[in-house]
């Protein structure tokens, strides 16, 4: 289980991801598809926390997780 938060287009994503690379904070996992971008990471209290972009017309897709996703919009 994770928290999650979704990001207005792929480039937040992938700048939040940099910015996090660049202050040493440990990346758990990473997506960088056509339909799906996420970056997760842990909090100081280890907790995983996610943040991502996928298409508003966006329907389920096996491309990251190894399962469906809601579809949200």
């Amino acid at each position: 289980m994770h928290f999650g938060v979704r990001l207005p287009d792929r480039d937040a994503v992938v700048a939040l991801r940099n910015c996090f690379a660049a202050d040493g904070v440990e990346l758990v996992e990473e997506c960088d598809e056509s339909d799906y971008v996420s970056v997760k990471c842990r909090d100081p209290d280890g907790y995983i926390v996610e943040a991502s972009w996928e298409p508003e017309s966006y329907e389920s897709s096996t491309a990251c997780r190894g399962h469906n996703r809601p579809q949200y919009r």
